[in-house]
């Protein structure tokens, strides 16, 4: 079974008939609704879910925005009360493109607390239009953030779930799913405003634009300046397309575009570019807490989430921007900020002691003018793994752990993880801040659904020293993703420090099923990141990873206590 999967997206001739002979093997194990789909009993759900929050607590919420699906649905997995439903409730209804939306939960639900239907929260598929698909209406989203944070809950991270639908008979895909998952945390002392801003950017798109949706003010002008840095032509304008957003920078260059005719990678992010960005909102008292991807069907909109400091004079750290370029020929790691070079010779330093790292060096070619620095021969993932049954761009637990506590030794920590793409190009990027008081441990978590079995492996920040960590999740994936779940390795997971076999953290590639694929379960999700929080680890970022449709998504997490 895992010979068809990773031969599948190599096109051999082979590969239809034999994920034809896939599918029927998973269409035998059952449709959405039943055990096999969970792995537990559908009914047994409400029960084991009270009874996890009892013993671990009910301090995280998890967030799903599912428009790629009719309806369109919005998710809630937590303890979640009626002044949080009502407060969401209100600000959905006084949408206009939201009035008809309804409390509901149907099969498709069993894994999430609370549940809106007929929501419309992008642009949705957009049939016989010139507008872009799935990409994030910003005003409702600021007023939805808003009201959760009112009622005491910061956003910490979004990661993203999703992967490929179906391909066609050579193998390659033919449609794909985006799902963004935002990340709370019970947080009434908060540093923050409840105020939100957020960033979208257009740049798959003729003009390239960046979208801003929140209280932008006076950064309209400063913004405008910062961007004709890099592009004369970039003004302040906004068109039909954008009436979901309260300010619009037209003719932005962010990425490296379409790259049509060049040997250049599609939509990969400019590194100094986006720096100018980020510093421009810090100087306005923003700070980014979550960076969620929007898409489907190849395209990709990276965005980044701010929350207005209640001291907004405070003096905004120093920025490092990262973006990681596996799917090249050499893996690149790119640096912009002022310490980039600094830190590129450690990185090099740290990830030449890593398997198949020997060859690191700080280096740039005529590609990497966007970036101040980078370090080149790197393997943070199994790269394309031809002639190998290894999954191709999976991240690997050993240089991801050292790239984190190689940053946080120089005093940098993950603030969010935008993820950029388009094409079925996938490029994890990682927003650093400097932090002057030192930085505590990290830890890496990576989530193999795209797979047979399920896995999900941890790395990083000492977690094998804990002695209760491993069966506390044991027992949580036991619960509610079945009693075949399994603490075990196996040669393909030698990179990270605990893994975990047989986890049903989405709905896997639900064929033959009404269901959407790769959708993620809320409570499993919920109660992993509860277990991970009761040992003092809170998630941070989500690095998305992987390349031709595929998804991998992970979790950066800070020991906070």
């Amino acid at each position: 079974v895992e010979l068809i999967l990773r031969v599948a997206p190599f096109g051999l001739s082979l590969s239809f008939a034999l994920e034809s002979c896939l599918q029927c093997l998973r269409a035998a194990m059952g449709c959405c609704g039943s055990s096999s789909t969970y792995g537990v009993a559908p009914q047994k759900i409400p029960d084991v879910i009270a009874k996890l929050r009892s013993k671990y607590g009910s301090d995280v919420l998890i967030m799903g925005i599912k428009d790629q699906n009719q309806p369109g649905k919005m998710c809630l997995s937590g303890s979640v009360d009626q002044n949080l439903i009502s407060a969401i409730h209100q600000v959905l209804l006084e949408d206009p493109d939201n009035r008809g939306v309804k409390q509901a939960k149907d099969e498709y639900d069993r894994m999430w607390e609370v549940n809106w239907h007929e929501t419309k929260l992008t642009s949705g598929c957009q049939m016989l239009s010139m507008a872009k698909k799935y990409f994030p209406k910003g005003k409702v989203l600021i007023k939805l953030f808003n009201a959760i944070a009112a009622q005491g809950w910061s956003l910490s991270a979004a990661p993203n779930f999703g992967g490929v639908e179906s391909r066609d008979e050579h193998g390659t895909p033919t449609s794909c799913v985006d799902w963004p998952v935002f990340v709370f945390y019970r947080d009434p002392d908060s540093i923050y405003t409840n105020e939100h801003l957020l960033f979208a950017i257009k740049d798959s798109n003729v003009p390239g634009k960046l979208c801003a949706a929140g209280p932008v003010g006076d950064m309209e002008a400063a913004m405008t300046s910062k961007l004709q840095a890099f592009e004369p032509s970039v003004k302040s304008e906004k068109d039909d397309y954008d009436h979901d957003y309260d300010v619009v920078w037209r003719n932005t260059s962010i990425t490296s575009g379409a790259s049509l005719m060049s040997l250049a990678k599609s939509y990969f992010p400019k590194g100094k570019t986006n720096v100018a960005i980020i510093d421009c909102a810090y100087s306005f008292g923003w700070r980014a807490v979550a960076a969620p991807n929007f898409g489907g069907q190849g395209d990709s909109w990276p965005c980044v989430m701010f929350r207005k400091l209640k001291n907004a004079n405070a003096p905004p750290p120093e920025i490092l921007f990262g973006s990681i370029k596996d799917s090249n020929q050499p893996g690149k790691f790119c640096m912009a900020g002022a310490s980039a070079d600094k830190i590129v010779d450690v990185l090099c330093g740290a990830l030449a002691k890593v398997k198949d790292n020997a060859d690191v060096k700080n280096e740039k070619d005529s590609y990497d003018e966007d970036y101040d620095a980078v370090c080149r021969n790197v393997c943070i993932t199994t790269g394309m793994a031809a002639f190998s049954l290894k999954l191709p761009y999976f991240p690997r637990g050993d240089s991801m752990a050292t790239v984190l506590s190689a940053l946080a030794a120089e005093g940098f920590q993950v603030a969010c993880c935008p993820n950029f793409g388009g094409m079925l190009d996938s490029w994890p990027t990682f927003i650093f801040e400097k932090r002057d008081g030192g930085v505590p441990p990290q830890m890496y978590l990576a989530v193999k659904d795209e797979n047979i079995p399920g896995k999900i492996g941890l790395v990083g920040g000492g977690i094998e020293q804990d002695t209760t960590l491993q069966g506390e999740l044991l027992e949580v994936l036991q619960e509610l993703c079945g009693p075949d779940v399994v603490a075990a390795q196996d040669d393909y997971d030698k990179s990270f420090n605990l893994s975990f076999r047989n986890t049903r953290i989405t709905s896997g590639h639900a064929t033959f099923s009404f269901a959407k694929p790769y959708w993620p379960h809320g409570y499993v999700v919920e109660m992993v990141l509860q277990v991970l929080l009761k040992h003092g680890w809170r998630c941070e970022g989500g690095p998305n990873f992987g390349d031709n449709g595929l998804t991998w998504p992970g979790m950066i997490f800070t020991k906070v206590a």
